[in-house]
């Protein structure tokens, strides 16, 4: 991907507790003052900067760190919306891919299912699919995910019983 020199992202822009401003007028319709770019329907918010659009958690990212990140940006609360420099971090595509928030299922927790009347945990890791137990209660089988992901995907886990790690 094309990127911009972060000295023309200081230069064209302030940064204030995990938003865009503009620093000076940049186009007919774009004032000094006004908050830098638009939301997407899939809740990011996107900057146009020279022609280019950027990601807004991307371009502060890069303006904090003073270099582009090499991959993918994790929102750690999962509010895209949300792009304080305490809630962004570098992550491959798979830690990213880990917190998102979950789809409705058989069970109100992450990674279980029932089966049989019995509960099932089950991890992704990669793209791929781990069986890691059946357990004949829905919170075992939580727990058991919980001690799994936090084993497996460390300060990318995503608990049922205590939030992020």
């Amino acid at each position: 991907m094309k990127t911009v020199d972060i000295a023309i992202l200081h230069d064209l822009l302030d940064l204030n507790d995990g938003m865009l401003f503009w620093k000076k007028r940049v186009s007919t319709h774009v004032y000094a003052g006004d908050r830098a770019g638009v939301v997407l329907p899939s809740g990011y918010r996107q900057v146009k900067i020279n022609g280019v659009c950027y990601r807004e958690h991307r371009v502060i990212w890069a303006m904090v760190n003073g270099s582009w990140p090499e991959n993918e940006i994790d929102h750690i609360n999962r509010n895209r919306a949300d792009n304080r420099i305490e809630n962004l971090r570098a992550a491959t595509r798979s830690q990213n891919g880990t917190n998102i928030p979950d789809k409705k299922g058989s069970s109100m927790y992450r990674g279980v299912s029932s089966k049989n009347n019995r509960w099932r945990a089950t991890l992704s890791l990669d793209g791929k699919g781990f069986h890691i137990g059946t357990y004949d209660s829905e919170a075992d089988a939580a727990r058991a995910y919980d001690e799994a992901a936090i084993f497996y995907k460390g300060d990318f886990a995503v608990l049922n019983f205590g939030g992020t790690c």
